[in-house]
């Protein structure tokens, strides 16, 4: 299995060398622009031709053995612990269909929805239930979403 070998923060760049025991080279610098969020790089820094690497679960795969095997009190590792976890997906059954979300939101979707504070929320009855909320309601099991309401018109809060 490999490990990691040493961990260099450069002070002020931002970037984060990382060397694995099996001799590769990792630089993480999340300004830069990349298809994956945390800006992986394999070999080389950027400016040095790194080659980029765009595979997000290789990058989890480092961060999850960062938070192993470092304190992760530094800021920049602790930033990309948190950012990585955020983008773990799961799959599961939702409205009778098989669907996948990030696994920090599975089942949080009513602490954010306005509906949930609304007064006009009647669920179960279509004929009582908020129009808005029904049709939104109506549209997420059609299509396996999940969809919390942050913005609403309509909305009257519950005194």
């Amino acid at each position: 299995m490999t490990m990691i070998k040493s961990v260099d923060f450069h002070r002020y760049g931002g970037t984060a060398k990382i060397e694995m025991d099996d001799g590769r080279q990792f630089y993480i610098d999340k300004r830069l622009k990349t298809r994956t969020p945390m800006g992986l790089y394999l070999d080389n820094h950027p400016s040095e031709g790194g080659e980029l690497v765009h595979n997000v679960s290789t990058e989890v795969e480092l961060i999850t053995k960062l938070s192993h095997e470092f304190d992760a009190a530094h800021p920049i590792v602790n930033h990309d612990i948190q950012t990585l976890k955020v983008l773990q997906v799961v799959e599961y059954e939702h409205h009778g269909r098989m669907v996948k979300v990030r696994e920090d939101l599975k089942g949080k979707h009513r602490d954010n929805c306005l509906c949930m504070i609304c007064e006009k929320l009647v669920p179960g009855d279509k004929e009582k239930n908020c129009p808005i909320a029904q049709a939104v309601f109506e549209n997420c099991v059609k299509y396996g979403l999940c969809t919390p309401m942050y913005e609403c018109p309509e909305c009257v809060v519950k005194s």
